[in-house]
């Protein structure tokens, strides 16, 4: 290390540097008694470096300090993690692409966290692609702070005369979250009305449940209808939520076998980004298929509530299975929830929260 300089800094006073980093909590305690950039300004300090024009000495620096070290250095979590930032902030599309398909890490690594447009405007337009087609499920998870990011990807979609599948997908999830009719209209014209996981999503927010439960049947996969060309958006999106739903209230037990083999479905591969908000439905279908003491169900469902989506069906399935007597075993004040979404313009799913 060197001052500013570039003269060496003794052993004592890189120590006070470092200390007073640890103070401020951007580095903590690694292994081996050695310390590490505290993973939650990571992504901060490398976008700071691209607004300073020094990304590229930045990235030379990791190359050069990696170079010679061990097989499991190389493939470590904070390397994989290195790699990923490298290869998406400097444009590096086929290698970027190339990582996040390994199956090596499993962390997700948080990119352009927290979101900043003029970084964003500086992505290769494929990366941005990639970015918001990632994103805006997360922010319907999880609203909190995702406004910027839904206006970006607005801009985005509204510039698509032919969506991709992937891209539609997330159009339409936008849609059904803000209740948005205009939205799924144009959606659908700009699909050539080809897919009924549209037309059944504007049926189930104007009310209608069967016409709803029918079309989007038809665009999600059917051991019964093997020979129809399905749907790539359905199964992947919030099509498939809302069908489960209208298929647990349907309550029969071909219904609900219908639900649990779709989740089986929707979730192989773990690619599925709702897969977690699912597990309620699982759980509540057991439970209703199965009945027992309503306190250990509730607890069970209370510790599913890893996010405001998963709150929100947790909150729907104890109004729908616990009695008047096991009122206060429910899910309660959803109002916070109802204002994130509110915030983020999700107006659907606010309207859902506020009951």
């Amino acid at each position: 290390w060197t001052d500013r300089n570039g003269k060496g800094l003794t052993q004592a006073a890189t120590g006070q540097i470092v200390e007073k980093l640890m103070n401020q909590n951007l580095l903590v305690r690694s292994s081996y008694s050695s310390v590490a950039a505290n993973y939650a300004v990571e992504d901060l300090a490398v976008q700071d470096s691209i607004r300073q024009d020094w990304f590229d000495k930045l990235r030379s620096a990791i190359q050069n300090q990696s170079s010679g070290r061990s097989y499991f250095y190389s493939y470590s979590q904070g390397r994989y993690a290195r790699n990923v930032r490298v290869a998406f902030y400097g444009g590096q599309v086929s290698e970027f692409q190339s990582l996040v398909k390994s199956t090596r890490q499993r962390d997700k690594v948080q990119l352009l966290d927290p979101f900043s447009r003029d970084i964003f405007d500086r992505l290769d337009p494929i990366l941005q692609e990639m970015y918001l087609l990632d994103t805006v499920p997360q922010v319907i998870i999880n609203p909190a702070g995702g406004d910027d990011i839904l206006a970006v990807f607005d801009e985005v979609a509204e510039a698509q005369l032919t969506p991709s599948n992937e891209l539609a997908g997330c159009w339409l999830d936008l849609g059904v979250a803000r209740g948005d009719f205009e939205c799924l209209h144009k959606l659908d014209e700009r699909t050539g009305r080809k897919l009924a996981e549209v037309e059944g999503c504007a049926a189930l927010l104007h009310g209608d449940f069967e016409r709803a439960e029918r079309c989007l049947a038809e665009a999600l996969p059917s051991t019964s209808q093997k020979s129809k060309r399905k749907s790539r958006i359905a199964a992947a999106h919030l099509p498939v939520l809302l069908y489960l739903l209208l298929l647990f209230k349907r309550g029969s037990a071909e219904a609900l076998a219908r639900a649990r083999s779709l989740i089986s479905t929707a979730t192989k591969g773990g690619t599925n980004k709702y897969a977690a908000a699912m597990e309620a439905i699982t759980a509540s279908i057991a439970f209703r298929q199965s009945p027992s003491s309503p306190a250990p169900f509730a607890i069970q469902l209370r510790e599913l509530c890893k996010s405001p989506l998963a709150t929100l069906l947790v909150g729907y399935f104890h109004r729908w299975l616990l009695t008047d007597d096991d009122a206060t075993l429910r899910v309660s004040n959803l109002a916070p929830i109802a204002d994130a979404y509110r915030a983020a313009g999700l107006a659907w799913l606010a309207a859902e929260a506020a009951g």
